[in-house]
């Protein structure tokens, strides 16, 4: 299992997943009192989001995750909602994958450069 470093990557990816297969998705989240660690989990027994921090300023947007999860676990319009999340979460991994052909270009760039 692999944590997403972003917070908003994390976001948008437990939603999409949470809109994939909402009957199977589960939410958990542990305090870890000993390294002051919160980690967030979401899982559809498939695929594992993992998010973690020690941060107290994350704590409002851990209550944001939480209010959305109850949101769409109480909404009976998770059609549309899944279509949405599932088209936000492919634009948002394209643009990131974008931003990383970016960088490696200015990255051989500057190799080039070098010599």
């Amino acid at each position: 299992m692999v944590y997403i470093a972003d917070w908003d990557e994390f976001l948008v990816k437990a939603e999409a997943l949470f809109l994939r297969r909402p009957d199977r998705t589960r939410y958990t989240f542990k305090y870890r009192h000993v390294d002051s660690q919160l980690v967030l989990k979401v899982t559809d027994d498939y695929t594992c989001l993992k998010y973690k921090t020690d941060q107290a300023s994350d704590m409002k947007r851990v209550e944001k995750l939480n209010n959305l999860f109850l949101r769409l676990m109480s909404s009976k319009k998770l059609e549309n909602d899944a279509a949405r999340a599932f088209e936000e979460a492919k634009i948002q991994e394209q643009q990131q994958q974008k931003r990383k052909q970016q960088q490696l270009q200015q990255q051989r760039r500057r190799g080039h450069h070098k010599e």
